[in-house]
């Protein structure tokens, strides 16, 4: 079993445009599809670790198995 490639948006985003020039994804779209759980991610602190080959399938039609994460869209009180 080969360990997964893991990135920071920012490095996902640079290694997507090294392979594919022509790429459009944008951080902001990548961000939105990680906090929807269309792509597999884990979190480190406060960034977001992308799976670089889920991100692939999830970019390719394949369904992703990541759970949305629960603070997306949920309005916080404050204190």
């Amino acid at each position: 079993m080969t360990p997964a490639r893991m990135r920071t948006l920012d490095a996902a985003i640079a290694q997507l445009r090294t392979d594919d020039p022509g790429s459009c994804l944008t951080r902001h779209a990548l961000r939105k599809m990680v906090l929807q759980g269309r792509v597999p991610y884990v979190r480190a602190g406060a960034k977001y670790l992308v799976n670089y080959d889920g991100l692939l399938a999830a970019l390719a039609g394949d369904v992703a198995t990541a759970e949305p994460d629960p603070q997306y869209g949920v309005i916080r009180a404050v204190k």
